[in-house]
């Protein structure tokens, strides 16, 4: 049997606001068990990894994701939930403008000699 001790990064994410943010607040609360596919419960909350200051490990062997089972053969359906959000910049009061090429009529040989 392995030491449950055993410095393992899955046990070192925490949802939160930013880094910081989840290092003062973790707990078993505010652990991503499911790793980065986790969705915090705070929508302004993403997971964090490498928080130190805090291990899943401590809070018992209940908190320690299972993960997929391993296989010799491929999977039929992925084992993993939906994508994560990625921590966009913060935001500003520019909007959001989708910009298209518009095509252009081309002009023909003699119009462009009448001109």
């Amino acid at each position: 049997a392995s030491d449950p001790k055993m410095f393992r990064a899955e046990n070192h994410i925490f949802c939160g606001t930013s880094w910081n943010d989840a290092t003062e607040r973790c707990s078993p609360e505010t652990w991503c068990a499911d790793g980065a596919t986790h969705q915090c419960e705070d929508a302004s909350d993403f997971c964090w990894s490498g928080v130190t200051a805090c291990n899943a490990a401590d809070w018992g062997p209940t908190l320690s994701p299972s993960g997929p089972e391993i296989t010799e053969s491929p999977t039929l359906s992925p084992q993993t939930g939906a994508p994560t959000r990625f921590p966009t910049p913060s935001p500003t009061n520019d909007p959001t403008v989708e910009t298209r090429a518009t095509p252009q009529p081309s002009k023909s040989v003699e119009s462009q000699e009448d001109a």
